[in-house]
């Protein structure tokens, strides 16, 4: 297989280390994509 039959690799996400968000039962949410990544 050639390299121009592989799909493009995504760019890797790394989760923040403050949580995005706390969920009603306590857990932490991280997102792993951002405006970093154009979302």
């Amino acid at each position: 297989m050639t390299q121009e039959n592989s799909p493009p690799v995504p760019p890797l996400g790394r989760r923040s280390q403050q949580p995005d968000a706390t969920a009603p039962d306590g857990s932490e949410i991280r997102l792993l994509v951002d405006e970093r990544h154009q979302a």
